[in-house]
């Protein structure tokens, strides 16, 4: 549970299966065109596994889709982020970041606002390479290795 939000963690073997079928327990996963969006989120997370992991969810008890979400392990628990690449405006560097105040991560959560607070209540992390602020929120961030 997450913001009382039931997410549901695959294994590797099971996010295989489902990218390949495009579905999960009888509901869509993805589409065509959004496979290459998550097939780089869950290679992010795999290389990340110490940190993150990535979800399963429902927006509602109605929805026909799974909502895929990253989630980032933290000392208060999971917390859902957006991973995203953002470059220091002070020393130029590119770093990705983790993000939680998309307010898409909380689509189905009741009380999403006082989710988002409180993933912001410890602040906001730095440039890794230079302490200045970042252009975006972020509680979480690492240089991006050359692609």
């Amino acid at each position: 549970m997450v913001n009382n939000q039931q997410i549901l963690l695959l294994g590797d073997d099971e996010w295989d299966k489902a990218l390949r079928s495009g579905r999960w327990r009888e509901l869509s996963l993805c589409y065509p065109r959004t496979r290459p969006v998550i097939e780089a989120m869950l290679r992010f997370t795999r290389a990340h596994s110490d940190a993150f992991r990535l979800g399963l969810c429902r927006d509602g008890a109605f929805a026909k889709t799974w909502t895929v979400i990253s989630l980032l392990i933290t000392q208060d628990g999971w917390q859902r982020v957006h991973v995203e690449r953002v470059r220091c405006g002070a020393c130029d560097a590119k770093l990705v970041i983790a993000n939680p105040t998309v307010a898409d991560l909380y689509l189905g959560v009741k009380d999403w606002a006082e989710a988002m607070r409180r993933a912001t209540v410890s602040g906001a992390v730095r440039c890794v390479r230079c302490n200045e602020s970042l252009p975006r929120f972020a509680i979480w961030a690492e240089l991006l290795k050359d692609e």
